[in-house]
């Protein structure tokens, strides 16, 4: 018969011993409980970064393998931002509708920029310095100003949705979190002005943002909202499954920049390619501590994995896009293991770079997989926690016959041209988010979409990996 701790304490010959360190259990059993009961969250949130910080300089070391030397990665950054400037600077301005969206016969919306919200913020739109941190929606902001769709009117009665140009990161000399308004009051400044709104956020983390809430509980307070944002954090299975309505009023954008710097002459057969697998990221999950492993027992990949202290210093240099766009046009399959996210920045990166994403995640966002078939030019493990699992997969993939890795690469060019934002690209990204934005308004979106045969897709209306099964 199984003994209890207090009854195999008593019968201890240390029984004194035992039962103080029961009374300590119990005493941190109630601290903990005080803790969590009493403490706000930002306290909470500080505290855990400490305990992790903590236990990272115990036992995390770095693992490193590949010969990538920083002369070499600035020749060929230099080399890809040349050939986008020469691009941007061949772009055609004029109006591009992808043929996905022409099937459909989809053509841009009405859309009224309701500036009108800056009478809340009590500022103006000028005077924050170019490279604050809401950059990126500012760019957006920048590009309907241009109406780079030839669909913005100037009375909001005539549109059919208003653009709320709510920059939820900018700083401009307010006290970010704390004199900046929330979201709630400037949507009820311009709630008068129309029926339908749209608002981009660039983090998947509103809830730290000036928002101050999560996506999930923004769409369902705002029921007339349709946010563009790179993710739901608090997505699962059981929404996707159920077709929830909120959920359809959220359109999957890329990670910033929305406007992509594509490497073209790196997607031809002839690019060499020094690495066949690259992975480079911070050990925050133990997924990555193995995958990091495998591949430092590998002879043909780059692999540089630094620690949870090193962060910081590691997104301003390796990380860095320019950086990771470098490493990864000289990798033929790029490893995107869990982060502390669902959407990876990485993702886009090596899509970029001409390099075949191999994705983990069962749930990672992909945007406008609605239109373009995601199989097509990735691959992706459901088994990878385990050495054995992820060593088997990539000697598997590894096989893979030039003329299909060329066949999915061509397919990457043609996908990563879509998703981008870019003048260059003829802005098919803004298109793409226009449209599922027209859709979410539609009783039955999903039949919409899948008007032709054309439409088999891996994903669901909302644009997440693994959901549906393609028709065959």
């Amino acid at each position: 018969m199984e003994l209890s701790a207090a009854t195999r304490c008593r019968r201890s010959s240390s029984f004194g011993k035992c039962f103080t360190a029961l009374k300590l259990l119990v005493v941190i059993a109630i601290i903990t409980t005080c803790y969590f009961a009493f403490t706000d969250e930002k306290t909470k949130r500080s505290n855990a970064v400490r305990i992790r910080l903590a236990i990272d300089n115990l036992i995390c070391t770095e693992i490193f393998r590949g010969d990538m030397s920083p002369e070499m990665l600035s020749h060929i950054k230099s080399k890809t931002t040349q050939v986008w400037f020469e691009k941007e600077k061949r772009a055609d301005q004029t109006l591009y509708i992808p043929s996905e969206l022409q099937k459909l016969g989809y053509k841009p919306p009405k859309l009224y920029i309701a500036y009108e919200v800056w009478s809340v913020l009590n500022q103006s739109e000028a005077e924050c310095p170019v490279g604050s941190p809401s950059l990126t929606e500012r760019s957006l902001l920048f590009m309907l100003h241009k109406n780079v769709t030839n669909s913005i009117v100037k009375r909001p009665e005539d549109a059919d949705w208003i653009f709320i140009p709510y920059l939820s990161q900018i700083d401009c000399g307010h006290d970010v979190m704390n004199s900046y308004p929330r979201f709630q009051h400037a949507f009820d400044a311009v709630r008068h002005l129309g029926r339908r709104f749209i608002v981009y956020t660039a983090r998947p983390w509103n809830a730290r943002t000036m928002v101050h809430l999560e996506t999930e509980e923004m769409l369902k307070r705002f029921k007339s909202l349709v946010v563009w944002s790179p993710e739901v954090r608090t997505i699962n299975k059981w929404s996707l499954g159920t077709h929830e309505m909120w959920l359809a009023r959220h359109v999957v954008v890329p990670q910033p920049p929305l406007e992509f710097e594509i490497n073209d002459p790196a997607f031809k057969p002839s690019w060499q390619r020094k690495f066949e697998f690259c992975f480079q990221g911070t050990q925050i999950n133990y997924q990555r501590i193995v995958t990091a492993k495998v591949l430092a027992n590998r002879n043909d990949s780059f692999v540089y994995a630094g620690c949870r202290r090193q962060r910081k210093s590691m997104a301003a240099s390796q990380l860095a896009s320019a950086s990771s766009r470098s490493l990864y046009s000289q990798c033929e399959f790029c490893i995107m293991p869990m982060g502390d996210s669902l959407s990876d920045k990485r993702l886009f990166d090596a899509m970029m770079s001409g390099c075949i994403p191999i994705i983990y995640e069962q749930l990672k966002p992909l945007p406008f997989a609605q239109f373009l078939d995601y199989r097509k030019f990735s691959l992706h493990l459901s088994s990878t926690f385990w050495k054995s699992d992820i060593s088997g997969a990539l000697d598997k993939i590894q096989t893979l016959s030039r003329e299909k890795r060329s066949a999915m690469r061509h397919a990457l060019l043609y996908a990563a041209h879509s998703i981008s934002f870019s003048s260059s690209d003829g802005y098919s990204g803004l298109h793409y988010a226009l449209a599922l934005t027209s859709f979410s308004t539609v009783s039955n979106p999903i039949e919409k979409v899948h008007t032709s045969d054309d439409f088999h897709r891996t994903a669901d209306l909302q644009g997440w990996w693994g959901i549906k099964k393609s028709k065959e």
